[in-house]
């Protein structure tokens, strides 16, 4: 890796450890949600390292997006490229607004396969999500086959899109609409075979999995605003990380060492 990408990632996780507002909406269920922002604060990064996996495990993007940077930099962690892949882009297709900034500066000092281990992990992770009962996991699924994150397949996308409809995420249709434009009309039938398949094992009165969990409004929020909600309103990767979202990565407001 070069040493000006190293940096600039470097930068990126230095004004991580800075930020100490930690959105805990997807862990407010937990009676003491993991708070890694003020482990950091305290100056204790194994316990941040620590609540950091622990939020991430929770679905939480917050966590995820910090885990990842942990791994990346080796930092109370062993350093790990692979698990910093694995976090970073399970946090940007669930949503976290900095994360695929980040996961492109990753990408960009990696070699195959990492990428595509990174992704098929997601893939897995999310897919136990929703056969567990996690609604808001469909749609994060289908994001992860749109053209933005790489490894696109519509096929997939509007199989996944079209369970999280059926689970009553609003953002969904209209993402429903623009992938099914580009599809034969026997594809989209067996797809709509596997969806009646897979709800009466997941979702059926004899399923499998946990009981539905319905996303939060603040979750259906978030997903509308980053991939919008009208037709040809995904985004490629470079395009979502426009002036609002792109990270900080200059030195302004001082700098903050690393422990």
């Amino acid at each position: 890796m070069s040493l000006v990408l190293l940096r600039k990632v470097l930068i990126l996780f230095i004004a991580t450890l800075a930020f100490a507002g930690v959105n805990t909406t997807h862990a407010q269920v937990v009676a003491a949600p993991p708070n890694p922002a003020e482990a950091i604060k305290q100056g204790d990064l194994a316990d941040a390292a620590r609540q950091a996996r622990r939020l991430a495990e929770t679905g939480d993007p917050d966590g995820q997006f910090m885990l990842a940077l942990f791994f990346w930099h080796g930092v109370s962690l062993p350093q790990s490229y692979q698990d910093a892949l694995n976090w970073i882009t399970l946090s940007a297709v669930s949503g976290h607004p900095r994360a695929p900034a980040a996961r492109m500066e990753m990408l960009k000092a990696t070699e195959p396969p990492l990428p595509q281990r990174s992704m098929e992990w997601t893939r897995a992770n999310l897919t136990q999500r929703a056969e567990a009962g996690d609604n808001q996991a469909l749609f994060h699924l289908a994001a992860s086959y749109s053209q933005r994150f790489g490894f696109e397949n519509t096929l997939e996308a509007y199989f996944w899109y079209n369970l999280s409809v059926a689970s009553g995420n609003v953002a969904a249709r209209k993402q429903r609409n623009i992938v099914i434009a580009g599809l034969k009309q026997g594809d989209i039938i067996k797809a709509q075979d596997r969806a009646k398949e897979w709800v009466e094992k997941w979702r059926g009165d004899n399923a499998q999995g946990a009981p539905a969990r319905e996303p939060t409004e603040q979750q259906i929020i978030s997903d509308k605003e980053q991939f919008g909600s009208s037709p040809g309103t995904i985004k490629s990767e470079n395009d979502q990380d426009g002036e609002h979202n792109a990270p900080d990565l200059s030195m302004q407001g001082g700098s903050i060492e690393q422990r």
